[in-house]
């Protein structure tokens, strides 16, 4: 709380200390009259209640946390207060994978903590929280991801020029041609408002890696290709077969180039990706890689991060028409610490998880987290799409056993290699 930055010598997080007031439409940053990170820092009510009630067994399985979660992430935060909060959930026991199992993806025995780190997004964006936490209590480096490419001045001026030219169509696009069809594409009033969260097993990263290597695609295709292979196999184990969709559209926003990576802002950009939902699994590696290269090669992202704060400074009523999205599912890749390390110098890092909000019009979330050579699959669900913690337990497992089928495809490799080694 106390870290200033090396330039100005303002406080970096000075901001966890304001909330927003509303005032003739608009919204306003007021400073907390009160503050105290008791208030902000506590142990969480929902899980302290469950281990009192059951005394004899004093533990907080996967299964009472995903419950708690979901009801945790639809709860408003208090009135006059900043909205972010950590809560401390004890004698939390994982449970041990049934699908994914091998060394990268073991998980210990005994109890450990959970820290729950909450915060509202008009305090910052992932990246900032990401930075705070690893950075600051765990002390990994972060690095200021940089633009893969160098631009000269007539570059830019003729990248600048093509933005104007094609932005008009390509916005066109993005909000009534790209618009979503299909069962889980809801109006935000049939929505309950009421979530369930669930989250994949521990999936070896190194595997998938493999896989995008040998097949030529990029992780975040392996993982949108997952998420569809995942939500077709549901869809069909619940009958309902005949109203799977040929592909879902998400929206999926990422740091923008420009990101100081310091403080608490919000600098981020977004796109609109396919998850191909189709029977083979080749071609749907293929649909989600070419979703990816044309939003590399469309305007979209630039002209989306320019209207950003042209559409927030609207009157709250008229921003909430403006940011409607005619999309299924909102969606994170977000890089989590690559090897081991001890946060607050004393407690090994053992498993990380993100559930993201599900702003109005969006059905489900996905998130796709990946640290310790793990990825995590975090999915958050509205109750009228999937009404039940049984059936998105089945929505888990489904997603599950298509990251298997996935990781199979390098076995498959393996055995060809090894064939033509053979008669060679």
């Amino acid at each position: 709380m106390e870290e200033r930055d090396i330039k100005d010598g303002n406080l970096l997080y000075e901001k966890l200390t304001y909330f927003m007031k509303s005032w003739l439409g608009y919204r306003f940053w007021s400073r907390e009259s009160n503050f105290s990170l008791h208030e902000h820092i506590r142990f969480f009510e929902d899980t302290e209640h469950l281990l009192m009630s059951q005394p004899e067994q004093n533990v907080v399985t996967e299964e009472d946390f995903l419950k708690v979660m979901g009801n945790l992430a639809t709860r408003p935060f208090r009135q006059g207060m900043s909205p972010w909060e950590i809560l401390i959930v004890r004698n939390f026991v994982p449970s041990k994978p049934k699908i994914h199992i091998g060394e990268e993806t073991k998980i210990s025995e005994g109890s450990r903590f959970i820290l729950i780190c909450r915060m509202h997004h008009s305090i910052c964006d992932g990246y900032c929280v990401f930075k705070m936490f690893v950075n600051n209590l765990g002390g990994v480096p972060v690095i200021k991801i940089s633009p893969s490419w160098t631009e000269t001045f007539c570059s830019t001026i003729m990248t600048s020029l093509g933005t104007l030219v094609l932005s008009p169509y390509y916005q066109f696009k993005q909000t009534f041609l790209d618009a979503d069809r299909n069962i889980w594409k809801l109006p935000p009033s049939q929505m309950t408002e009421e979530w369930l969260t669930v989250r994949s097993e521990k999936i070896p990263l190194t595997g998938l890696k493999n896989i995008s290597k040998s097949r030529n695609v990029s992780l975040t295709a392996l993982f949108n290709t997952g998420l569809g292979g995942g939500i077709r196999a549901f869809l069909k184990g619940t009958g309902q077969e005949d109203k799977i969709p040929e592909i879902m559209r998400s929206v999926i926003p990422f740091q923008w180039k420009t990101h100081p990576l310091t403080g608490l802002v919000n600098c981020w950009t977004f796109g609109v990706l396919t998850i191909p939902l189709g029977p083979c699994l080749q071609h749907n590696l293929q649909t989600a890689e070419q979703s990816i290269m044309s939003l590399r090669k469309s305007p979209n992202t630039s002209t989306n991060f320019a209207l950003a704060p042209i559409v927030t400074i609207a009157p709250i009523w008229l921003c909430k028409i403006l940011l409607k999205f005619n999309l299924t599912v909102i969606s994170s890749n977000f890089p989590g610490p690559k090897d081991p390390h001890q946060s607050f110098d004393r407690y090994w890092l053992d498993d990380i998880t993100l559930w993201l909000e599900l702003n109005p019009g969006f059905g489900m979330s996905a998130t796709f987290l990946t640290a310790l050579d793990n990825l995590r699959v975090g999915v958050t669900v509205d109750k009228r799409i999937i009404p039940t913690q049984e059936k998105a337990d089945y929505l888990a497992f489904c997603i599950n056993e298509e990251f298997k089928n996935i990781l199979d495809m390098n076995h498959v490799n393996e055995n060809m290699e090894q064939d033509d080694a053979k008669i060679v």
